[in-house]
């Protein structure tokens, strides 16, 4: 079995990494903060995401072969590469922590009320690492499996909002000043 993973495989995790239970806190964080104008924020961040993504894609594209430490190293050098990977280790870790405490309350909140947080915490880190521990290629087939049927949900539950919308709530951008 080849170590690479193909291009189609890597847009079905890409999109599994970014449809999570973010997707349950950004509406509140968004309201929260950009209050009328909240609408035009997921537009502002597709377009950042979609520029930086496709400058990564471009740099992937001119180093070849090289993984994500050597590319890396390529373009800062020794030092700098160093405390940018050690800088990205612990902004995963972050990252990864704080995602683990939100799946762990929405699972608490709708599924298992009872059931203790550390509980669903160490349940979920050891799901992980069995899959971390086993061949990668079969975590992207079931990726590819549950792509579908995610983006179906996604779009149905869109539909199904769009009665709840009320064109007379939608002001211009920056309605209230800053």
């Amino acid at each position: 079995m080849s170590k690479k993973l193909k291009s189609i495989r890597m847009f079905s995790i890409i999109i599994h990494s970014m449809i999570g239970v973010e997707l349950l806190t950004i509406p509140i964080n968004s309201v929260k903060y950009a209050s009328n104008d909240g609408w035009l924020s997921p537009f502002i961040v597709g377009a950042v995401i979609l520029l930086t993504a496709q400058g990564g894609f471009w740099i992937c594209s001119k180093y070849p072969g090289l993984n994500f430490v050597e590319i890396v190293e390529v373009l800062y050098g020794k030092v700098f590469s160093k405390l940018f990977i050690s800088f990205s280790a612990i902004y995963s870790i972050y990252i990864f922590g704080v995602t683990l405490r939100l799946f762990t309350e929405s699972i608490n909140l709708f599924l298992l009320e009872a059931t203790p947080s550390i509980i669903i915490m160490l349940l979920s880190l050891l799901a992980v690492y069995y899959c971390a521990s086993t061949n990668f290629e079969s975590i992207c087939i079931v990726f590819d499996i549950l792509l579908p049927i995610v983006l179906f949900i996604i779009i149905l539950l869109l539909l199904v909002s769009l009665t709840a919308i009320t064109p007379c709530n939608l002001f211009p951008p920056l309605y209230k000043g800053f």
